[in-house]
């Protein structure tokens, strides 16, 4: 029997006893053999929105679908209104961007016949208008309707 056999776990782990070979805990980190519970033992609040993680080994915060743009678009004007075409205003295009690094754009407002037929802006447009073909709410159409779908 080698030394890897004896202990599976990386350099700096060691084997967590009552515990199967290879299993999702097993191993341990030298310093967390104390006896001291570690991360990994400490069940979350209910009150938190924390997970474990099993590829990180603790629990972590967990982003729910949509969550990581609330607060973006709700207060300060970044919402353009039903009437006024729906969709983000450059502030709250600046404020998503900054918030997600992303790279959004605002609406290419500009009518069909007058981009250039292959252009960034008419390949934007025609996959928005694609894209929201189903939206049939008040802010959708009006949305639809800025955009000249």
């Amino acid at each position: 029997m080698n030394v890897e056999e004896k202990n599976p776990c990386w350099t700096g782990y060691k084997r967590k006893k009552g515990t199967k070979r290879f299993a999702d805990g097993s191993c341990v980190k030298e310093a967390d053999m104390t006896g001291a519970p570690s991360i990994k033992d400490a069940k979350p609040s209910k009150k938190t929105n924390v997970k474990y993680d099993k590829h990180m080994g603790v629990h972590a915060p967990t982003i729910k679908e949509g969550d990581e743009m609330k607060g973006l678009t709700q207060k300060g004007g970044h919402k353009r209104s039903a009437e006024s075409g729906a969709g983000l205003t450059q502030k709250g295009v600046d404020a998503v961007n900054r918030k997600t690094g992303g790279d959004l754009k605002t609406a290419v407002t500009t009518p069909p016949s007058k981009l250039k037929a292959g252009s960034k802006a008419a390949g934007r447009r025609k996959s928005f208008c694609a894209r929201s073909a189903g939206w049939d709410g008040e802010r959708g159409k009006a949305a639809r309707s800025r955009w000249n779908c």
